[in-house]
């Protein structure tokens, strides 16, 4: 799966965040939006799935156009987000086909799905609570998506029992891409 980091800005300063030390600027999409779809083509013929992420997607202004370039190249268009006007944002399903809602530090017992494409709650391994997942179900939500500490290499190894129609996973590899891009020679780490 690809990842498409469109900014870095975020309302929040998670300590947990592995965007936060990401160094790019955000993607000029109103000066250089000629360049998303010949890339999101090309990439396309690689990967059948992207994940429009961020930062907060939703702190980029163009963050929808970003959903619909990729809707019309990539088979699969997911949003990574934790912004809750999404969650019942009618315009959204038209260019995504999931969204996955962090909840991080947040009251998960308080969301609940108003919208017609799945979405997946994201936690961090040490935030799961057992039993969340039914409560989680009965709120709308399609699935659990536990994301493992990156920087302490623990792994999840808690034993959740399946519950009918919500999927739980951890989180899988995934490959990056950075703003601005295409990637430039003098920072080969993009």
């Amino acid at each position: 799966m690809l990842k498409h980091i469109i900014t870095t800005k975020c309302n929040k300063n998670c300590s947990y965040c592995i965007t936060k030390n990401v160094k790019n600027k955000d993607f000029n999409f109103d000066n250089d939006c000629d360049k998303v779809m010949p890339l999101y083509h090309k990439l396309s013929k690689e990967h059948k799935q992207i994940v429009i992420t961020g930062g907060e997607p939703t702190e980029h202004n163009n963050w929808y156009a970003f959903l619909t370039y990729a809707s019309m190249a990539f088979k699969e268009v997911c949003i990574t987000t934790q912004n809750e006007s999404v969650l019942s944002n009618s315009i959204v399903p038209l260019a995504a086909k999931s969204i996955v809602f962090s909840i991080h530090n947040q009251d998960f017992k308080k969301f609940k799905i108003n919208i017609d494409i799945p979405v997946y709650a994201a936690i961090l391994a040490e935030q799961y609570i057992p039993g969340m997942e039914k409560v989680l179900k009965k709120n709308g939500f399609s699935g659990l998506t536990i994301n493992e500490e990156q920087r302490n290499g623990k792994s999840f190894t808690k034993k959740i029992n399946p519950l009918k129609g919500f999927s739980i996973k951890s989180n899988s590899s995934t490959t990056q891409i950075s703003l601005p891009f295409p990637p430039t020679t003098s920072d080969s780490r993009r």
